[in-house]
């Protein structure tokens, strides 16, 4: 039988060799372990409660998110169309201005571009006003002609960049849209989109904020 060194009977041997006591080990709230320091390495450490709290909220946060994403990115067919109508509508009232100036033309037996050429090459001021307005008749015509075509003719997956491209702040101010829930799978995939950058935007954000450094 070997020797129980935790009991207080057990006597070590003074005479022997080994003059020296054995010291029972402690109990486990006597020993003392280094401390890991979480923040010495630029991470947050919170209380086992506040991270499941955190979790908690963080994911209804992101739902929320995405749902907005979603929503907001399914408004864009229908925005898409009211801007094209209020183009289109423009598009026909310089046209029937362009009409109207052609007719003046063709009655002289006169050219578009030769008619306005007159009015503006004319020593009267009255004349070169004219032309003006006559330049900016054609010129409206040519314009709006041009991209109520781009926007009609766009496919689905280039209206975006048709529409940043043909963006007129003035055309925006003049077009009636209404927000809606529309039902196609054009508004279904934009609603996709922006699930996928909401969760793009929070997994990022949640990044940034789990490396910043404590204080």
């Amino acid at each position: 039988m070997f020797p129980n060194l935790y009991s207080s009977e057990y006597q070590p041997d003074r005479d022997g060799p080994d003059n020296q006591a054995i010291t029972p080990l402690g109990t486990a709230k006597e020993l003392e372990f280094p401390s890991c320091d979480m923040t010495s390495r630029g991470l947050r450490v919170y209380p086992p409660g506040m991270n499941i709290l955190a979790s908690f909220i963080g994911g209804i946060g992101e739902r929320v998110i995405a749902v907005i994403f979603a929503v907001a990115a399914a408004q864009f067919p229908i925005y898409y169309a009211a801007y094209s109508n209020t183009v289109a509508g423009v598009q026909l009232e310089a046209e029937a201005r362009y009409l109207e100036l052609r007719h003046e033309a063709a009655l002289l037996q006169m050219e578009v571009a030769q008619f306005i050429r007159r009015h503006e090459d004319n020593a009267d001021e009255v004349f070169r006003a004219s032309g003006r307005i006559h330049r900016n008749t054609l010129q409206r015509y040519e314009r709006f002609t041009a991209m109520n075509a781009v926007l009609r003719d766009a496919p689905a997956w280039r209206r975006p960049l048709v529409l940043a491209q043909n963006y007129d702040p003035a055309l925006h101010a003049a077009t009636r849209f209404e927000p809606g829930l529309p039902l196609t799978a054009e508004a279904a995939v934009y609603a996709l989109c922006g699930v996928l950058l909401a969760w793009l935007l929070t997994g990022l954000g949640g990044a940034a904020l789990r490396r910043a450094p404590a204080r």
